[in-house]
């Protein structure tokens, strides 16, 4: 059976393997059973997409009429969660969960 950092790398293909192995060292417990591999894999792919001159990676899944899934990954600046959240609400997007990690 495969252990975590290994199923990642598999979902991982072509993302450095220290990118994986700082985000397992970084989340708590409770992220890895909120979520599953695949959904921490698509973190993890996201997050290899940042950078200081690529600040952020944006995923947008529709999940049916007028409902939508966004992954952001960032940088960690004070404040990003704010702007991030200002801007889908100048746009009239209705936020009903926001889980940060």
């Amino acid at each position: 059976m495969l252990n975590l950092s290994e199923s990642l790398k598999h979902h991982c293909a072509g993302v450095d393997p220290s990118v994986i192995e700082r985000h397992l060292r970084r989340m708590p417990a409770g992220y890895f059973e909120r979520f599953s591999v695949t959904e921490v894999a698509r973190h993890i792919r996201a997050l290899a997409e940042v950078s200081p001159t690529q600040p952020l990676a944006l995923e947008v899944r529709t999940l049916g009429p007028q409902v939508f899934e966004m992954l952001v990954a960032s940088l960690d600046y004070p404040g990003t969660v704010a702007c991030i959240t200002t801007a889908l609400a100048a746009d009239q997007f209705n936020l009903e969960d926001v889980q940060i990690a």
